[in-house]
Order: structure tokens, then sequence, then C-alpha cells
């Protein structure tokens, strides 16, 4: 498997695996055979595994030897260590469709990508089913078990708790749920918490799966930062399709409603808002306003004003040529020594070199 291997190979060779573990199947092992790690190490000694090296589908290293007792049921707890290559922020790899299952838990976050045929995901207290353009989060530390049917292709990617933490709002183009999603998980971790975006089968969402296992057993000096950008560019279309159903059990979802508003009428009226204005398009009291915005992101109405606008002016800087006054006004700042003052300090740098870094392609987007 050397050099980089297209999307419609990683397609077939994903189709091919699925039947290769169904003629495994056929010796009619009983499920807890499965548990096994005996079992598993018996399936990677299959000549066209070893010889195309096709372990790196399931695992980032060959599969060693193992004493025949050895069970799943042993492994309470998968590492990022093990799961996921050093130097990259998350790994993919196929999920096997032998029967039986075991709940276990991770200490990185699981993306789970049901592209083709069924399965079922467990929690401690619930099931859920995958169908195909099901997609699901499962958090760190949470107790769960897959099993899917055979000729299934079930996809899992383990992101690293670390680049959780540091790009959510990158990754979900800051969708309220999704990111208070990962708030709460990180602050709160709890069992039986996961979030599911629903779609239908899509091409566009294949594509960009292909592609990052693609590049992820391509492994070159790209490679990371390509798949980071596909894993945007797929939660992006996942969440800007009305048509899917968001699903987040366990949510307080106390406030959402109004915060979407408040929301919309500050970018609306970023220039001019203020408080007693928004409170009273939306037909709420002041102080109930500003426990909805604590509440629901964590900020205070200040914060969540400020940081609207240095967003909007970050995007002035990089997109107009407006003179640097002009931008400070139109954000709703009297007086530009105070627009810079405040853009230094949210920013880490002033207005003029931001805009200098971002005209020449150095400077970092907004977060």
């Amino acid at each position: 498997m050397s050099g980089r291997m297209r999307t419609e190979e990683i397609y077939q060779t994903l189709k091919d695996l699925s039947v290769m573990e169904l003629s495994y199947m056929e010796y009619h092992r009983s499920p807890e055979d499965y548990l096994s790690l005996q079992m598993y190490t018996e399936y990677f000694q299959n000549r066209v595994l070893q010889e195309k090296k096709l372990y790196r589908f399931y695992f980032p290293s060959p599969l060693q030897n193992t004493r025949s007792t050895a069970s799943l049921k042993d492994l309470t707890q998968l590492k990022s260590s093990t799961n996921i290559v050093p130097g990259y922020d998350f790994s993919i790899c196929k999920q096997f469709n032998f029967p039986g299952n075991y709940l276990h838990n991770c200490d990185y976050y699981t993306f789970v990508c049901q592209m083709e045929g069924e399965g079922v995901l467990s929690l401690e207290n619930t099931q859920v089913e995958m169908k195909p353009g099901g997609f699901f989060l499962i958090p760190a530390d949470v107790n769960y078990a897959l099993e899917t049917q055979p000729g299934s292709i079930c996809l899992c990617m383990n992101l690293r708790h670390s680049f959780i933490a540091s790009h959510a709002q990158e990754l979900f183009s800051e969708d309220l749920r999704m990111t208070r999603f990962i708030r709460e998980t990180i602050s709160h971790p709890t069992q039986n918490r996961y979030a599911a975006l629903k779609s239908k089968p899509s091409e566009e969402h294949r594509r960009l799966l292909l592609e990052i296992f693609s590049e992820y057993l391509t492994r070159d000096d790209f490679s990371n930062i390509v798949m980071r950008c596909c894993l945007t560019l797929l939660f992006s279309f996942l969440l800007r399709d009305p048509e899917t159903i968001m699903e987040c059990p366990g949510e307080d979802d106390r406030g959402e409603k109004y915060l979407i508003q408040i929301i919309r009428y500050i970018r609306q009226n970023y220039q001019t808002v203020t408080l007693t204005d928004l409170a009273r398009s939306i037909h709420l009291s002041k102080q109930y306003v500003c426990r909805i915005i604590r509440q629901q992101t964590g900020d205070t109405y200040s914060t969540l004003l400020n940081r609207t606008r240095m967003q909007i002016a970050c995007d002035y800087l990089a997109e107009s040529d407006l003179s640097v006054e002009e931008i400070a006004y139109m954000c709703g700042f009297s007086e530009p020594a105070n627009f810079t003052r405040q853009f230094k300090k949210d920013i880490g740098k002033t207005p003029s070199i931001y805009r200098r870094e971002k005209k020449s392609g150095r400077g970092e987007a907004f977060s």
C-alpha cells in the first residue's frame, strides 16, 4: 500500500474487508468467541491482510500476539496513545462487523459514521439505532458499545480530547447546541450523553469520509491539516442541511430559543444595540436576558456583544479596505483608541498588525 490511495480504492477495500469479516464468521463461532483478543490476532494472520498491511484500516499498528485467555472485556478504557498516531489530532478506522459487544469507554471523543448497513449504539441505559447517514459523537469517559450488521461499513474517528476542547467552535461553525454539548461534556462528564446528527446518505459526506481515510493512510506532512479541514467541512455540511436531525439527549434546552433570538438581534444591530432594546425586542426583562446568556454560553451580555463586534471587525479588516477608524465606528465604538485597545486585548495584536498578517496569509482566524 505504497503511495496515496484514491478514495474509490479506499471504498472498495472497506467493502472487501466487510466480505472478509463475513467469511471469517462462517466458522460457526459463538458471540463469546468474538470477545477474545486471540480471535482478532488470528483474523489478522490472513495472508491478504498481512501482505497489503490492511491492519491499518483498523489499528494504527499491527495487532500484537496476545495470550489466548485475554478478553476485550479486560479493556475497560481505550487510550489515545494506542489508537491515535502521535502528531495527529484524530484517527479513523473501520468498525468490525463481528457479533457481540461490550461496554467500554475511551479517553478521547469517538465520532461514529454509519456509511452503509445498520447497527446499534448501546449506552448504559439506552440503545440507539444507527442507519446510513447517521453520525454519533460520544464524549470521553462515556461507556458505550457498537454492534453493526454483517456487510456494513461503519467508520469511527477517534478525536483527541485536547483537539475537541480547543477546536469546538471551528469544527461546529459556532452551532449553539453542538458547542454547548462539548462544553457540558468536558466540564461535567456524565453517562448516557451523546450527540446524534441524522441525515440522508450524501455523496458529499461519503467523499469527505473517504478523503479523511485516504489522508490518514498516507500520513505525509500535510495529512493532519487536510484531515482536520475535511472534518470541519463534514460538520459544516451536516449542520447547514435543514433536513439534518440533531439529538442531544440529556441537554438542558431551557432558553435555547431565546438565545437564538438574542444572537440574531445582536448580529443585526451590533452598531447600536443596547440591553434595553434587546430585551424589549424579545419581550423579556433585562435581568432574564442576562440570565439566559449566562446559562447558555457562560458569558455576560457585554462579553457576548463585544465578541460579536470583534468577529465582525476581524472580517472587515481581512476583507475590506476600510480604515481602522471607519471600522471602529461601524462596530459601535465612539473612539478608535478604545476599539484598538479592546481589539488588542481580545485578539492579542493591534488591528493594523492583524490586517497586515491576514493580507499576507499568515494570520489566524478569530476564535
